[in-house]
């Protein structure tokens, strides 16, 4: 069986069936790499796609401040339909009626910590994973379950059910270690202890 749906440029109720934030430890470079999942239900009869007159885009999510290094991840929109700018990721592909996933990463500063980000719209399902042990994360419902593993690495999950518009889940984080500089006479002294120890 082959689907066909009219089309529309007018806007379309979508509605956010789950919300999956995915915070990564820091890096060498000093930021986190942040993933979010989105997924949109289009429970309209009409696919809706992007206006040729008014560029306005068929669904748009905001950035965090400071974010950079974006990229599209696996989903069901191809990258070249989702535009980075002033803040916000615009996607600007035809979503028919049914369950779409839009999936994006980026990366942002550790100083950017505590993080708050605001739920736009109400969500079924909204989901933190960070992958440090240390740190919280509240907003409206959200209790932490056990942790789960992906790619053999640990992560802390917090789950709420039915988060409503306009809340702010607050994501705080450690801050990274300083890197302190290590004087180099002590190095010359410590391979010559070494070296001593291995003669």
């Amino acid at each position: 069986e082959i689907a066909v749906f009219d089309t529309t440029s007018a806007p379309v109720r979508m509605d956010i069936r789950g919300h999956h934030v995915v915070v990564s430890s820091v890096d060498v470079n000093g930021g986190r790499s942040i993933t979010e999942v989105y997924e949109i239900a289009n429970d309209s009869s009409v696919t809706q796609v992007p206006s040729t007159t008014s560029h306005e885009p068929v669904w748009s999510a905001i950035l965090p401040p400071g974010a950079s290094s974006f990229e599209v991840t696996q989903g069901d929109v191809p990258s070249a339909a989702i535009k980075f700018e002033q803040g916000r990721a615009n996607v600007f592909a035809p979503i028919a009626p049914g369950l779409k996933q839009i999936a994006i990463t980026y990366t942002v500063p550790a100083s950017s910590f505590p993080l708050n980000i605001l739920v736009t719209k109400e969500t079924q399902i909204f989901e933190v994973l960070i992958e440090d042990e240390k740190g919280s994360v509240t907003g409206p419902k959200l209790k932490e379950l056990a942790p789960v593993s992906l790619e053999k690495r640990n992560f802390r999950r917090f789950l709420g059910p039915d988060v409503p518009r306009n809340a702010v889940v607050k994501i705080d984080l450690p801050a990274p270690p300083k890197q302190t500089d290590i004087d180099p006479r002590f190095m010359v002294a410590l391979t010559v202890l070494i070296g001593g120890a291995m003669v």
